[in-house]
């Protein structure tokens, strides 16, 4: 009966056993159908590697991690320089330990520094550094969507940061975009963007770009100074969100909207020190509206061949030309403050039911009914 009972034993034992092997091969994916929830978009990983530092086993190079990481990874970057250029060809985040001490340096001119392949990318945390004329900081290819960007410098480039045709959905915020040969930020026909919070300085061309069919991008609370231009929409760049950023000593224009670029609302923008404020070529059925535009060098506003805008409760002051039209038709002039108003250059109670004739070519614009005070913007 002893000798039985043993037997039952072992046979419970081996069907438990048997059990959890047939449990662990269906919770633990082969490599097989690790190819197969790649394929399904399907994030299989969690884990953390390491580059630099003083661990053991950490990898010795970015590009090395990205190699053996898995969707849904996180690659920790210890503070160091890493001479390398780094492709992104899986869903992961890769974040540095401090952006000020943790440096990726290009080492060629022939890709980005950093090159974006695939969607649902997070980069963070470092100091990305051109090596060559030519060489973007960081660029996000065609189609790529839901791509973050945060809390970098981008310094020395050709293009800051680059967003191709097509590329759709991504954040970038927190960055020090500065001293890049050409724009800090440059959007190619990409849509739904959300770009805020941003320092963009001495760039060599347009703090931020948006060009080619981009549309409804929002544009909020960055400080952009001392490049060549602040903001630039063109190419029917329509419906997209310039709100509340501080645009300053730009050597153009603050804001630029040009090329048939539509339906765009700016609003809430302080816009001063530069040459002129804002500038609308060739776009129409803009709203420009409670902006502070103050101390340009030229016009305030300058609207050229621009119809059916509608400018509304801004200040205009002391511009070198408060604002200016020409061959433009049908817009519409509200309740804007201006510094040079007939009504407070004459203390009569009459003059102050005057309205500000704004001057142009061949057609009569007017502003009807001017603050008389400025807004609190």
């Amino acid at each position: 009966m002893k000798i039985l009972n043993g037997v039952g034993k072992m046979k419970k034992k081996i069907i438990i056993l048997t059990a959890i092997i047939i449990l662990w091969a269906g919770v633990i994916p082969t490599s097989a159908n690790i190819d197969d929830m790649q394929k399904m978009n399907i994030s299989i990983g969690k884990g953390t590697l390491y580059v630099g530092g003083g661990g053991p086993g950490n990898y010795t190079t970015i590009q090395e991690a990205i190699a053996d990481s898995v969707n849904g990874d996180t690659i920790f970057v210890y503070n160091g320089t890493y001479d390398e250029n780094i492709n992104i060809p899986k869903r992961i985040s890769i974040i540095g330990e401090d952006r000020d001490t943790t440096f990726i340096n290009g080492v060629s001119g022939e890709d980005a520094v950093v090159l974006i392949l695939i969607s649902e990318v997070q980069i963070s945390g470092f100091t990305i550094q051109g090596h060559t004329s030519g060489q973007d900081g960081i660029q996000v290819l065609s189609l790529m969507q839901d791509v973050v960007i945060n809390n970098n410098k981008i310094q020395n480039c050709a293009y800051g940061i680059l967003l191709t045709v097509t590329t759709e959905g991504e954040t970038i915020s927190s960055n020090i975009i500065v001293d890049n040969d050409f724009a800090g930020i440059r959007l190619q026909e990409s849509d739904r963007n959300d770009i805020f919070n941003n320092i963009i300085e001495n760039n060599g061309d347009w703090g931020i770009a948006l060009e080619s069919l981009s549309k409804q991008n929002s544009v909020t609370e960055n400080l952009i100074t001392n490049n060549v231009g602040g903001i630039r929409l063109s190419g029917n760049s329509e419906q997209n969100d310039i709100m509340d950023n501080e645009i300053r000593e730009n050597d153009l224009e603050g804001i630029l909207v040009e090329g048939l670029s539509i339906g765009n609302n700016i609003e809430r923008n302080n816009i001063t020190d530069n040459f002129a404020g804002i500038k609308l070529t060739a776009s129409g059925q803009n709203v420009i509206n409670e902006n502070n535009i103050e101390n340009n060098s030229m016009e305030g506003l300058l609207l050229e061949s621009s119809n059916s805008n509608l400018i509304t409760k801004n200040n205009f002051i002391e511009n070198r030309r408060q604002a200016r039209y020409q061959f433009s038709s049908r817009n519409d002039w509200s309740e804007n403050y201006w510094s040079n108003w007939i009504g407070f250059i004459f203390e009569a109670p009459i003059f102050q039911s005057f309205p500000k004739i704004i001057k142009g070519i061949f057609l009569f614009n007017i502003d009807p009914s001017p603050a008389l005070e400025p807004y609190n913007i």
